[in-house]
């Protein structure tokens, strides 16, 4: 492994940590919204919002339950501000890892679609 690497690797996982700080609420939230209580898991995430209001998993998450209840526009909103921070690393609910940027294009490709077929 080169050393530009491992370093890369290494801001990475540091980079990552926040999102995963608070992972008691925003995975009751996420399962709220997987389970349909959009209710409870916009009232968790907008509690988290006001104390991590830049965390991206928060944002993302509040992003897919306005996009859930007909809010597009703050959605979008939302998913821009994930992309006007830096990246993060995110945990999935399938295990995997992702880029919180590409959480925030697909959401906002997402409502792009969705308003182009509402037309």
């Amino acid at each position: 492994m080169t050393k530009q690497f491992a370093i890369a690797v290494a801001l990475a996982a540091i980079a990552a940590t926040p999102a995963l700080a608070q992972d008691g609420a925003v995975r009751s939230a996420h399962d709220a919204i997987v389970g349909g209580n959009y209710v409870k898991a916009e009232q968790l995430l907008t509690a988290e919002r006001q104390i991590y209001p830049g965390n991206a998993e928060v944002l993302v998450n509040l992003a897919a339950v306005y996009t859930a209840t007909g809010r597009q526009m703050q959605a979008a909103t939302l998913y821009r501000q994930v992309l006007d921070q830096d990246a993060v690393l995110l945990d999935r609910g399938d295990k995997s890892v992702v880029s919180s940027h590409q959480i925030a294009k697909a959401g906002l490709g997402r409502i792009s679609a969705y308003q182009t077929a509402a037309r």
